[in-house]
Protein backbone atom coordinates (compact mmCIF):
# COMPACT_ATOMS: atom_id res chain seq x y z
CA UNK A 1 0.00 0.00 0.00
CA UNK A 2 1.51 3.28 -1.07
CA UNK A 3 0.07 6.39 0.51
CA UNK A 4 1.02 9.83 -0.70
CA UNK A 5 -0.60 13.03 0.62
CA UNK A 6 -2.29 15.25 -1.91
CA UNK A 7 -0.68 18.58 -2.59
CA UNK A 8 -2.62 21.33 -4.22
CA UNK A 9 -2.26 25.01 -4.90
CA UNK A 10 -5.16 27.03 -3.51
CA UNK A 11 -6.00 30.47 -4.88
CA UNK A 12 -7.29 32.29 -1.80
CA UNK A 13 -7.97 35.33 -3.98
CA UNK A 14 -10.60 33.48 -6.04
CA UNK A 15 -14.21 34.61 -6.03
CA UNK A 16 -15.25 31.52 -4.04
CA UNK A 17 -12.70 32.08 -1.28
CA UNK A 18 -13.53 35.76 -1.09
CA UNK A 19 -17.25 34.93 -0.82
CA UNK A 20 -16.52 32.49 2.02
CA UNK A 21 -14.52 35.14 3.92
CA UNK A 22 -17.30 37.70 3.34
CA UNK A 23 -20.05 35.39 4.64
CA UNK A 24 -18.12 33.71 7.45
CA UNK A 25 -14.93 35.50 8.43
CA UNK A 26 -12.99 33.35 10.88
CA UNK A 27 -12.53 35.00 14.28
CA UNK A 28 -8.87 35.66 15.13
CA UNK A 29 -7.30 32.53 16.55
CA UNK A 30 -10.35 30.38 15.72
CA UNK A 31 -10.58 27.58 13.16
CA UNK A 32 -11.80 28.54 9.71
CA UNK A 33 -12.97 25.01 8.88
CA UNK A 34 -15.79 23.10 10.52
CA UNK A 35 -16.58 19.40 10.29
CA UNK A 36 -19.74 17.35 10.76
CA UNK A 37 -19.92 13.67 11.56
CA UNK A 38 -23.19 12.21 10.27
CA UNK A 39 -24.68 8.78 10.91
CA UNK A 40 -26.32 8.03 7.54
CA UNK A 41 -28.71 5.16 6.86
CA UNK A 42 -29.02 4.17 3.20
CA UNK A 43 -31.24 1.11 2.80
CA UNK A 44 -29.66 -1.73 4.80
CA UNK A 45 -26.36 0.17 5.00
CA UNK A 46 -25.23 2.41 7.81
CA UNK A 47 -22.40 4.86 7.14
CA UNK A 48 -20.47 7.28 9.27
CA UNK A 49 -19.77 10.29 7.03
CA UNK A 50 -17.22 12.99 7.86
CA UNK A 51 -17.80 16.27 6.01
CA UNK A 52 -16.27 19.72 5.83
CA UNK A 53 -18.90 22.40 6.44
CA UNK A 54 -18.41 26.02 5.38
CA UNK A 55 -20.01 27.73 8.37
CA UNK A 56 -22.80 27.51 10.94
CA UNK A 57 -25.88 29.53 11.87
CA UNK A 58 -26.01 30.95 15.42
CA UNK A 59 -28.11 27.93 16.47
CA UNK A 60 -25.51 25.46 15.13
CA UNK A 61 -27.00 24.41 11.77
CA UNK A 62 -24.45 23.84 9.01
CA UNK A 63 -24.44 26.11 5.96
CA UNK A 64 -22.95 25.40 2.54
CA UNK A 65 -21.65 28.47 0.66
CA UNK A 66 -21.63 28.44 -3.14
CA UNK A 67 -20.77 30.97 -5.85
CA UNK A 68 -22.40 30.68 -9.26
CA UNK A 69 -24.75 27.88 -10.28
CA UNK A 70 -26.08 25.39 -7.79
CA UNK A 71 -25.20 21.86 -8.75
CA UNK A 72 -28.73 20.54 -8.21
CA UNK A 73 -28.24 16.86 -7.44
CA UNK A 74 -24.56 17.20 -6.51
CA UNK A 75 -25.20 20.09 -4.09
CA UNK A 76 -28.20 18.28 -2.59
CA UNK A 77 -26.16 15.08 -2.10
CA UNK A 78 -23.26 16.97 -0.55
CA UNK A 79 -25.59 18.72 1.90
CA UNK A 80 -27.74 15.67 2.66
CA UNK A 81 -24.70 13.55 3.52
CA UNK A 82 -23.32 16.32 5.76
CA UNK A 83 -26.70 17.04 7.41
CA UNK A 84 -26.60 20.65 6.19
CA UNK A 85 -30.06 22.25 5.76
CA UNK A 86 -29.12 25.57 4.09
CA UNK A 87 -27.22 26.72 1.01
CA UNK A 88 -26.22 30.37 0.58
CA UNK A 89 -25.42 31.17 -3.03
CA UNK A 90 -23.69 34.28 -4.28
CA UNK A 91 -24.13 35.30 -7.89
CA UNK A 92 -21.19 37.19 -9.33
CA UNK A 93 -19.95 38.47 -12.65
CA UNK A 94 -16.73 39.85 -14.00
CA UNK A 95 -16.95 43.63 -13.74
CA UNK A 96 -13.78 44.85 -15.42
CA UNK A 97 -10.26 43.64 -16.09
CA UNK A 98 -10.49 40.54 -13.94
CA UNK A 99 -12.32 42.19 -11.02
CA UNK A 100 -15.46 40.37 -9.89
CA UNK A 101 -18.62 41.93 -8.54
CA UNK A 102 -21.11 40.18 -6.23
CA UNK A 103 -24.57 40.71 -7.73
CA UNK A 104 -26.88 39.04 -5.21
CA UNK A 105 -27.04 36.53 -2.38
CA UNK A 106 -29.84 33.97 -2.01
CA UNK A 107 -30.57 31.36 0.65
CA UNK A 108 -32.01 27.98 -0.30
CA UNK A 109 -33.49 25.19 1.79
CA UNK A 110 -31.75 21.94 0.88
CA UNK A 111 -35.00 20.06 1.47
CA UNK A 112 -36.72 22.07 -1.31
CA UNK A 113 -33.90 21.82 -3.88
CA UNK A 114 -35.13 18.62 -5.55
CA UNK A 115 -38.40 16.76 -5.89
CA UNK A 116 -38.97 13.78 -3.61
CA UNK A 117 -38.96 11.47 -6.66
CA UNK A 118 -35.47 12.64 -7.71
CA UNK A 119 -34.18 12.24 -4.14
CA UNK A 120 -35.61 8.72 -3.89
CA UNK A 121 -34.12 7.65 -7.26
CA UNK A 122 -30.74 9.08 -6.29
CA UNK A 123 -30.65 7.35 -2.92
CA UNK A 124 -31.83 4.07 -4.51
CA UNK A 125 -28.91 4.28 -6.95
CA UNK A 126 -26.52 4.98 -4.05
CA UNK A 127 -27.87 1.93 -2.15
CA UNK A 128 -27.38 -0.26 -5.26
CA UNK A 129 -23.78 0.93 -5.57
CA UNK A 130 -23.11 0.25 -1.87
CA UNK A 131 -24.69 -3.18 -2.13
CA UNK A 132 -22.38 -4.15 -5.01
CA UNK A 133 -19.22 -3.10 -3.17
Amino acid sequence: WNWCPKHRCVNYGSVGHQFHRLCAPPPPGQPSEFFHLTDLCAGPHRLLVASEVDCHTPDGQGVELKVGKLGGLSTWTQCAFADVPLVVRGTSREAEEGAWSLQRVDTFSVEAMLSDAVKERSMAMFVRVLTRL
